[in-house]
């Protein structure tokens, strides 16, 4: 069921302050995050500490690669919580010793 593929998104960059055409990013990474706790299967990634390459506009090559672990492991905690152990999407729970349960 597609409400249980897990949709992962990330945050931008917050060195967007220094670029005054793009005022709108708080607005927009706040909206990012409202997302968490409306759709189960729904992820936001944090960009904090990560930086541009200089334009104050986008990523540098090592800041993109932290946002692609990020992203992954973001994917991969969200799968966990769908995954049968059968390859087919079944909503689980994660308890907080890492035991999957389900719901």
């Amino acid at each position: 069921m597609a409400e249980h593929v897990p949709v992962i998104t990330g945050e931008l960059g917050p060195f967007l302050a220094n670029c005054p055409p793009c005022n709108f990013f708080g607005i927009v990474n706040r909206q990012l995050w409202g997302g968490v706790e409306q759709v189960p299967a729904y992820a936001c990634v944090s960009a904090a500490g990560l930086t541009d390459n200089g334009d104050a506009l986008h990523f540098n090559s090592a800041s993109l690669r932290e946002f692609g672990r990020r992203y992954a492991t973001a994917w991969a905690t969200k799968s966990a919580e769908y995954i049968d152990g059968k390859g087919r999407w079944e909503r689980r729970r994660i308890s907080k010793t890492g035991n999957r349960k389900d719901k």
